[in-house]
């Protein structure tokens, strides 16, 4: 497939001139530039689209993909990519942060590397990558939901056990269980040997 070459302008230190020849090998996957701003450059073909964008507050580079024609139902960020292959390199990814002209174009190339080492099933067309991608987000947001409701009982649990209310304690953290530190197990163990001595 032929992609035709587009002159655009740019003020963000040759941003999108310099994703243009960094992410030009898309081009072998059928990806064509689609748009391409002072601050993001997307990508378009039959397996989906590409989008690299420059935060225009953040100052992040970063590469989000989706399906074709799903991006407003979907998008899938690089760390999430990256979870696909990799769940301990995803934890610690973060955005490059480029604030200078001198160093976009080696920020940008490590960008255009990662999508090449972490991106191989959405650039051939793998059958699964989509579905694989959305049960993931989703199996990750119910991990995230798990988190952020442990650590609001944590407190009052603690209040509870301090003030020998085991019976709170349980109550808190009971649905919890599974979660918890070696530490607050053993703290569940004694709340429910002592408040089964007092029955």
């Amino acid at each position: 497939m032929m992609c035709e070459r587009k002159l655009f302008q740019n003020r963000n230190f040759g941003f999108n001139e310099i994703v243009l020849e960094l992410f030009g090998w898309l081009e072998r996957y059928g990806y064509c530039v689609a748009e391409a701003g002072s601050t993001i450059v997307r990508y378009e073909g039959s397996l989906g689209f590409i989008n690299v964008y420059y935060g225009r507050s953040s100052y992040e580079i970063g590469v989000d993909v989706g399906p074709p024609g799903e991006e407003q139902i979907a998008s899938y960020s690089m760390s999430e990519l990256i979870r696909l292959k990799d769940d301990e390199e995803a934890k610690s990814y973060r955005n490059p942060v480029v604030t200078s002209a001198q160093t976009i174009k080696g920020f940008v190339a490590i960008q255009a590397q990662r999508l090449k080492d972490y991106g191989q099933p959405i650039l051939t067309g793998s059958t699964t990558v989509w579905h694989d991608l959305e049960h993931q987000k989703k199996r990750w947001s119910e991990e995230y939901a798990m988190d952020v409701l442990v650590s609001q009982v944590r407190s009052e649990a603690e209040h509870s056990f301090r003030e020998h209310n085991f019976k709170r304690f349980i109550e808190l953290l009971s649905p919890v269980e599974y979660r918890l530190t070696p530490a607050e197990r053993k703290k569940l163990e004694y709340a429910r040997r002592k408040l089964g001595s007092r029955d």
